[in-house]
């Protein structure tokens, strides 16, 4: 079920109450928030949405839920005809500049997953943000965008945790990459089972489940 709201504080809030199998879109967030609460600008024109889903990973493999819509936010926008890579663990980068994000909670034996993309709206600058519009100066339908990213997202879990951070990797331009997160820095060489991120530092290899990652 989708239910559409003109505006709400946040689609996840929204969603929080609802069953399994429900979608909220809203076509704007008067207080969207993504990772470690940071702002996101949810004006309108983007596709500002959560899915409610069954809590389907053991609590040691829940981070995989967000790379699984990491990978149907890139594969949406790539059918978008807009070549679009995942900086782990889920942000969707155009070059050095964001066109969709994730945010999973967990409440209630719940998964709620928020997926924010910027399509028709004119995304923050200084954020480092960039929207499908700016990009190719062309509108597209957010009904239509929406349901091609839930075809992802439904397929995409079919799949069990180790398939889908394979698929994950197909997608992803972190791996080989020198990084910094969180004080530590060296070469992401790999994604775990439970997606954690691991890095070949000068001190030996650190795996980390969480962090703000920077390209060095």
């Amino acid at each position: 079920m989708v239910r559409i709201l003109r505006t709400c504080e946040s689609t996840n809030d929204a969603a929080s109450e609802c069953r399994p199998g429900t979608v909220i879109l809203a076509l704007v967030q008067t207080h969207g928030r993504g990772r470690y609460g940071r702002r996101w600008y949810s004006e309108y024109g983007g596709l500002w949405c959560s899915v409610v889903l069954p809590d389907m990973y053991p609590p040691e493999k829940r981070t995989v839920a967000a790379l699984a819509a990491g990978c149907a936010a890139a594969m949406c926008i790539k059918e978008l005809g807009v070549e679009a890579v995942i900086k782990w663990p889920n942000d969707v980068m155009i070059g050095d500049r964001k066109i969709a994000g994730i945010l999973t909670e967990h409440t209630d034996g719940k998964i709620i997953v928020g997926i924010g993309i910027n399509l028709n709206n004119q995304a923050p600058e200084d954020v480092g943000a960039v929207s499908y519009k700016e990009l190719t100066s062309r509108h597209a339908d957010l009904l239509q965008v929406l349901w091609i990213l839930l075809d992802y997202l439904s397929w995409i879990l079919t799949f069990g945790p180790e398939d889908v951070i394979e698929i994950w990797k197909t997608l992803s331009d972190t791996p080989g990459r020198r990084v910094a997160i969180d004080g530590i820095e060296g070469i992401a060489v790999d994604v775990s089972s439970t997606g954690a991120l691991i890095v070949d530092t000068a001190h030996g290899r650190e795996e980390v489940l969480a962090g703000t990652l920077r390209y060095l």
